[in-house]
């Protein structure tokens, strides 16, 4: 690491205030750092950053994240026997979060009516009745005396947003919740080596039944359209390759929503209280609101 980088995104102090180790990749001499705990490249940089994500032709993603990482994203990593993979390896490659074009475009344009305005339009009344759920319990429980966390309360609806999506009604939700917990917190982390092992592997029973089961008998669901139209990528999509877009989708789809929530929430009410004052005021502020929260802070340090 190039001195006075600070940065380390394994180092839990780093993770509970980054900005100042941001700071110090921005003011580096150069634009690129290696991270030598990760074993990969950091761009600190705006500009720098832009024309990595516009040329995947240069800056490819099938290199993995590195062999700090790899044992959790399906590959062993290079020089250690103890890596156990989060997805098969198999999948990896064309994962939609590590995949490039024209895989990328090809698995997005497969699911992108799920995730169109119109497809989120459809949503609005589930997600609404969800939240409200949560808040009628959660004032239900403060007003019995109990302690209650936000947080930890709207992290439920994205997760139930989530089931409806893949039509998971069968779902046990508090193995599920557990499941996700555990590859989303232990992400890029040794120390839960053992529970990651035992939650990916029943994760990727749990779907691979799943599919199974869509191939059989479809329905109007992501893993369905996936199912149905695996043929249309060439190669076409393998069932652990479909298994692991599941399993991506709560680890990533869950997560950074309860994240957003909770950065928006505790930033309203402890850090700028005219925020929540505002809102409460004119409730057309709150979508301006979520949009600037995402670019304040993001989700998932």
């Amino acid at each position: 690491m190039r001195p006075g980088v600070t940065y380390d995104p394994t180092d839990p102090e780093v993770l509970r205030d980054p900005f100042i180790h941001y700071r110090s990749l921005r003011e580096a001499d150069e634009p690129v750092v290696y991270l030598e705990s990760v074993g990969h490249y950091a761009i600190g940089r705006y500009d720098e950053a832009v024309e990595v994500l516009r040329n995947p032709g240069v800056f490819g993603s099938d290199g993995g994240y590195g062999a700090g990482f790899d044992w959790t994203y399906g590959k062993e990593a290079g020089n250690t026997a103890s890596g156990h993979p989060l997805y098969r390896p198999d999948a990896f490659g064309r994962m939609i979060v590590f995949a490039d074009p024209p895989d990328h475009t090809a698995i997005r344009r497969m699911v992108s009516r799920h995730f169109s305005a119109r497809g989120a339009a459809e949503l609005e009344g589930f997600v609404r009745q969800q939240a409200e759920m949560v808040l009628v319990e959660l004032r239900e429980r403060a007003g019995a005396g109990e302690v209650v966390d936000l947080a930890t309360g709207f992290a439920a609806v994205p997760f139930q947003v989530v089931l409806r999506l893949l039509d998971l009604p069968e779902a046990d939700t508090n193995e599920f919740r557990h499941w996700i917990d555990v590859i989303t917190y232990g992400l890029g982390q040794r120390r839960y080596e053992g529970e990651m092992k035992v939650a990916s592997d029943e994760l990727c029973a749990f779907f691979d039944e799943v599919a199974v089961s869509r191939r059989k008998k479809p329905g109007d669901d992501l893993i369905s359209a996936m199912v149905e139209r695996a043929d249309s990528v060439d190669p076409a999509l393998t069932p652990a390759e479909i298994t692991a877009f599941a399993i991506e989708l709560f680890a990533a789809g869950t997560d950074t929503t309860a994240g957003l929530l909770g950065n928006w929430f505790a930033l309203a009410v402890t850090e700028r209280p005219g925020l929540w004052i505002s809102v409460r005021e004119d409730p057309s502020l709150i979508a301006a609101s979520v949009e600037e929260m995402l670019r304040y802070e993001n989700s998932n340090q």
